[in-house]
């Protein structure tokens, strides 16, 4: 189980070159946690257990403008791919993009979801419990299994698998 996101993708220039030694900067957008990398030589960014939140992120290199991608989302457990590309130009000018919300995890092939507080605020359930709330991710359901011996169970299947073993 994790608590934080992680953050990785390749810096090019237009022509599909990478960019090495670039300062690539991940700014959550509430609380101004700020965290800078640096591209490596195959210009390869990434970042580890970023706290979930909303961000913005900012590329720097020499003789390329500022690329500012102005907001995604990164949730529990993400593994979030994030390629991008820089535009030749004075290091004064900025490009500013939009990513796709959602973004593209190509490093994970669990099943996961983020059930957001609109989603706790608005959604009826018929009781205001984790159990609730959790049984509307695909992958979950109740236990039916009946009770054997002294411990309960943590009350939902995930996956298939028995309670027990939750």
């Amino acid at each position: 189980q994790v608590n934080a996101a992680d953050l990785r993708g390749v810096v090019r220039d237009e022509s599909g070159r990478v960019i090495a030694g670039a300062q690539v900067t991940a700014r959550e957008k509430r609380t101004n946690f700020t965290r800078t990398v640096t591209t490596n030589d195959a210009g390869v960014y990434q970042f580890v257990a970023l706290p979930p939140g909303g961000y913005e992120l900012s590329v720097e290199a020499p003789d390329f403008s500022r690329l500012l991608v102005s907001e995604f989302t990164l949730t529990v457990g993400a593994a979030l791919d994030l390629d991008l590309v820089l535009r030749v130009g004075k290091t004064t000018e900025e490009e500013v993009v939009q990513a796709d919300s959602q973004g593209i995890e190509l490093s994970r092939t669990s099943l996961a979801e983020t059930v957001n507080q609109r989603a706790i605020n608005n959604l009826p359930t018929s009781s205001r419990n984790y159990i609730g709330f959790t049984l509307l991710i695909s992958a979950a359901t109740r236990d039916n299994q009946p009770k054997l011996g002294a411990a309960p169970t943590s009350g939902l299947n995930f996956g298939g698998q028995r309670a027990r073993a939750n």
